[in-house]
């Protein structure tokens, strides 16, 4: 979402990824905090074959971690 017209944004699942961290950061961002502050996070995927490319996105903001990640079937 754009958060200045706040409507959806255009684009691949690679471009919604970057906007929804984007927007998310900076809700941190104004609370004092960051993304890499994030104890859980939940991504809601509507095709499981986007998941490699949300996940390429994802890992540039949120890095490899040893935290215990699930994928739903």
């Amino acid at each position: 979402m754009n958060p200045k017209t706040c409507k959806t944004i255009d684009g691949d699942i690679q471009t919604r990824t970057h906007q929804c961290i984007k927007n998310i950061s900076a809700i941190l961002d104004v609370a004092g905090s960051s993304i890499k502050n994030a104890v859980k996070v939940n991504i809601f995927l509507a095709d499981m074959v986007d998941f490699d490319k949300m996940n390429e996105i994802y890992m540039m903001y949120c890095g490899v971690s040893n935290r215990v990640r699930r994928e739903a079937p």
